[in-house]
């Protein structure tokens, strides 16, 4: 299982879970967080859009990079949150770098 640079703020870390080098490793999936297959569940579009969100564009970023309107990812964007149960571009960001989207 790949180490995840987590903020506590950010998902809700427990204490138990082991410190290394300063960053959190879990051994198990965190309490709030979709397991390793829940990049299945996207598609190849919210895939993509997941991995420029991880590179730290925005939407109107995004949509002018993939030739989309700018709602058309708010849409993605929300169907990616509700998917993976998350309430925050961090939250996604962070999931990204640690899980990848080819899963």
């Amino acid at each position: 299982m790949p180490l995840v640079r987590l903020q506590s703020r950010d998902v809700g870390v427990s204490r138990d879970q082991d410190q290394v080098g300063g960053r959190v490793v879990a051994d198990g999936i965190l309490a709030g967080q979709p397991g390793p297959t829940a990049g299945k569940q996207l598609t190849r579009r919210e895939k993509e859009i997941a991995t420029l969100v991880a590179a730290g564009l925005g939407n109107r970023e995004i949509a002018a990079r993939l030739f989309l309107s700018k709602r058309t990812v708010d849409s993605h964007m929300e169907h990616i949150f509700t998917k993976l149960g998350f309430s925050s571009r961090t939250q996604l960001a962070s999931w990204v770098l640690g899980h990848g989207t080819n899963r």
